[in-house]
């Protein structure tokens, strides 16, 4: 025999032995779930970044499906839906997740903004409003409290909010 056979009869020795092994490293359902739910996350979040919104979609809705209290397959899931546009079911899930969080700054910030994709400028105001009050700091909410006022007419107050946020990230052109 020669010795790359005998590696590779060594090699698959080994792999069956580790088959039969009663080791700790032995999956379990605890750790075979939440390997399957790393997987999910991780891959929708390569197809977020892909721009592949429907994938993503389906398998934050498998996360959310195992775990409804998973904050973010909340927010993943609620955000790739009012990318393609069902907005009404991003709604529902975030309005949901507010029954058992009602003061989450991340969960008003999503429903802002689907508020805002919905046309309801009026209502994202309410609760982006209620969210900067957590996160004071946060360009994305002023910006998209500019948008609001903006929507809504008021075109001083969407001024103010636009450069509030362009003092927080000053050259960040996705601001204007």
């Amino acid at each position: 025999m020669t010795r790359t056979k005998i590696a590779l009869s060594a090699l698959a020795l080994l792999v069956l032995w580790g088959c039969q092994s009663t080791s700790p490293l032995k999956a379990t359902p605890e750790t075979e779930s939440k390997s399957i739910s790393e997987f999910l996350r991780t891959a929708a979040v390569s197809s977020q970044r892909a721009s592949n919104y429907g994938a993503a979609v389906n398998y934050y809705q498998s996360l959310y499906a195992r775990n409804p209290k998973d904050l973010n397959a909340v927010l993943g899931l609620a955000r790739n839906l009012r990318y393609i546009g069902d907005t009404g079911e991003a709604t529902i899930i975030l309005e949901k997740a507010l029954e058992d969080r009602p003061d989450d700054a991340d969960l008003l910030a999503a429903l802002g903004k689907t508020k805002l994709a919905e046309g309801k400028a009026q209502e994202a105001l309410e609760a982006l409003s209620v969210a900067a009050e957590v996160k004071a700091d946060d360009w994305r909410l002023l910006s998209a409290q500019g948008i609001a006022y903006d929507l809504l007419g008021q075109y001083d107050d969407a001024q103010a909010k636009y450069t509030a946020a362009l003092e927080l990230t000053p050259k960040n052109l996705t601001v204007l």
